[in-house]
């Protein structure tokens, strides 16, 4: 098994007798009493694994503040194990074993860390159902594709992360930007090296667009914003072209301070203009008009 070696530069000092070889002198006084320690890893086939440990590694981050005693190195030890045990497990290996010896007595003292992944678990199944007003809408996404997912791709935690989340954009972009997680399960099966996931939504019911008002404008005429407006009343109400609007409205407009809420008749009321505080030049700001809240 090959194994990469890191000597990190702390030192030992000891106590010696008269009858004893003098004490070496290029030894600062700050670095006296500290314990000197090389420490080797797993060679792994994953070198992101690999990479990942070294970034969260604290025998590699403290390289530089060496421990007083055996039992301060150890503890950092141990906190390094827990931690590479959340990187296999958020990287999809749900059966790693992690094991280290400290050889004491050694000049530096040597720590091993041994590391075995064992096998990356794949994801089986990803299920999405749809509870409360709105879950009877024909068209919601429900395949792990629409998720974003492939089934038997590698069960990474960050992957079912973005999965929820591209769930939940799709959603307000298609005319529930109300849609709420109730539920989410994550089941990791030993039997078979796989995980099954079931994520329970509540779309809320259709909400479409009513018509735009713009309130509260200074210094640029309501009829001008109106007139980026990019959807007709009763279309499905779709962040995505709102937000569209509003960045129409910054880009083509230098607004002054006010406020601006663009009333729907599906009854949501959507409040912004803030500043943006970008100069644009003297007194001038540009003011990025966003999606604050839907109440």
């Amino acid at each position: 098994m090959v194994v990469y070696m890191l000597v990190l530069s702390l030192f030992l000092h000891c106590a010696v007798n008269a009858d004893d070889s003098p004490e070496d002198t290029s030894v600062s006084e700050a670095e006296k009493g500290t314990l000197s320690y090389g420490t080797e890893f797993t060679d792994l086939e994953d070198k992101n694994l690999t990479s990942l440990f070294k970034a969260a590694s604290k025998l590699i981050s403290l390289n530089d503040r060496p421990p007083h005693t055996l039992a301060a190195l150890e503890r950092r030890v141990r906190t390094d194990i827990e931690t590479f045990q959340k990187i296999l497990r958020s990287e999809g290996y749900y059966d790693g074993k992690l094991t280290y010896r400290i050889e004491a007595e050694q000049r530096p003292v040597r720590i091993f860390i041994d590391i075995d992944p064992g096998p990356r678990y794949r994801l089986k199944r990803y299920t999405v159902e749809y509870v409360g007003p709105g879950s009877d809408t024909e068209g919601l996404p429900r395949e792990p594709e629409d998720a974003g997912l492939s089934l038997e791709e590698p069960a990474r935690a960050q992957l079912i992360v973005d999965a929820r989340k591209r769930l939940m954009q799709t959603l307000a972009g298609s005319g529930h930007p109300l849609a709420t997680v109730i539920d989410q399960k994550v089941v990791v099966d030993h039997a078979d090296d796989s995980m099954s996931v079931t994520i329970q939504i509540e779309p809320g019911e259709m909400a479409r667009f009513g018509p735009a008002s713009v309130e509260g404008t200074t210094g640029i005429d309501a009829d001008y914003v109106e007139g980026f407006v990019p959807w007709k009343e009763g279309d499905i109400f779709d962040r995505i072209r709102g937000e569209a609007l509003l960045k129409s409205v910054s880009l083509e407009a230098y607004l002054v301070p006010q406020t601006v809420s663009m009333i729907l008749d599906a009854g949501f009321t959507l409040e912004s203009l803030k500043d943006y505080d970008a100069p644009i030049g003297g007194d001038e700001r540009l003011y990025m008009i966003r999606w604050d809240k839907i109440v």
